[in-house]
């Protein structure tokens, strides 16, 4: 990103961009209508985009956008990225990547104690009502794990 902005500011030498970068803790809990009184342009991420609608501080893309380039990004995005930017039939934000937590295991636990790999959900809350799986979390990532559940692509 910034080198991409260098090169737009040499090819238009009126515009500067600046970034500020924040930490994964701010992204995810310092207000977007806070950083919108000092920015033009902000990445977001996903749980703001009710804020979005609510307070109207930043613009929704789909009056700015083409059907047909949103189409695209929906279909070319992963999984429901796309699709977590939309609220109250607004597209508040781009997913510009996609973040998803990702299962592991360790084999040599799993054989100790003489267990398999779960194949299904219900054998992962059968490892979990004997206390072999643990979510590291903190309150948002708790509230993202279970928001896409039951959800699909329109």
């Amino acid at each position: 990103m910034l080198a991409a902005s260098q090169r737009y500011t040499e090819l238009n030498p009126g515009v500067e961009i600046r970034w500020k970068k924040r930490t994964l803790q701010e992204f995810a809990d310092f207000p977007i209508e806070k950083l919108t009184e000092e920015y033009d342009l902000l990445i977001i991420d996903h749980p703001w985009v009710g804020c979005a609608a609510a307070t109207k501080c930043v613009l929704p893309l789909n009056e700015y956008l083409s059907k047909e380039y949103l189409e695209d990004q929906l279909m070319n995005s992963v999984g429901y990225s796309h699709l977590s930017y939309q609220y109250k039939n607004s597209q508040w934000a781009l997913a510009i990547d996609a973040a998803t937590p990702a299962a592991s295991y360790r084999r040599d636990l799993l054989e100790t104690n003489k267990m398999t790999i779960p194949q299904t959900w219900e054998e992962v809350l059968v490892l979990a009502r004997h206390g072999k799986v643990a979510v590291p979390a903190i309150p948002i990532d708790l509230l993202m794990r279970i928001q896409g559940y039951g959800q699909s692509k329109q």
